[in-house]
């Protein structure tokens, strides 16, 4: 009778200090594919040297890479850091939870004035120029400069078209529009 207890109480005794020594290391890790979706975040490859960290980035020429979002191409997300070619990066869904990101101003940009895509990956506030853009939130803080740090509440990119200053001939201003919105998108006319 005093074997039996004996062993059972040994047991406990080593699972017990087996499961305090062990209890924050790692007992089983599922690895995921670079594609795979967690907390609004993909793992993709960079397509060229990401060298501004908190910079937008387009999908790539392959399906898991990314390269820096050019003003005009619709982004995917923020990236997290630098990143050498080739290298894996942790790119923030823009369509993701709408929570603040961080990215690189191109301008002064005012707190609570909608942010656009600028080039080389920085964001930018109402386009001037006559162009395709893609409205992607709202800025939370401001900036006062090129290459300042800004946060930005996301939502999905939302394409805005915006068109050079009506010459005055309703054909041709008409036909201006009529181009600019084949595809669905928002369009913004500048002031003569």
């Amino acid at each position: 009778m005093f074997v039996p207890i004996l062993f059972l109480v040994l047991f406990l005794f080593a699972f017990a200090v087996f499961y305090v020594r062990n209890r924050d290391s790692i007992i089983a890790c599922n690895v995921a594919p670079p594609n795979e979706i967690e907390y609004g975040a993909v793992t993709r490859v960079a397509e060229e040297a990401l060298t501004l960290a908190s910079c937008l980035v387009t999908q790539g020429t392959a399906d898991n890479e990314v390269a820096i979002c050019a003003a005009n191409e619709v982004p995917l997300g923020v990236v997290d850091a630098t990143a050498a070619l080739g290298d894996f990066c942790t790119v923030r869904l823009l369509a993701g939870k709408p929570v603040g990101k961080r990215m690189i101003a191109s301008e002064e940009i005012a707190a609570d004035e909608p942010v656009y895509v600028a080039a080389a990956g920085k964001v930018q506030n109402e386009p001037a120029a006559a162009g395709t853009y893609y409205r992607i939130g709202r800025a939370r803080t401001a900036a006062t400069a090129d290459g300042d740090e800004i946060i930005v509440e996301t939502h999905a990119p939302v394409k805005v078209v915006v068109l050079a200053a009506f010459s005055g001939t309703a054909g041709t201003d008409i036909a201006a529009v009529g181009a600019a919105l084949t595809e669905p998108a928002e369009l913004k006319v500048l002031q003569a």
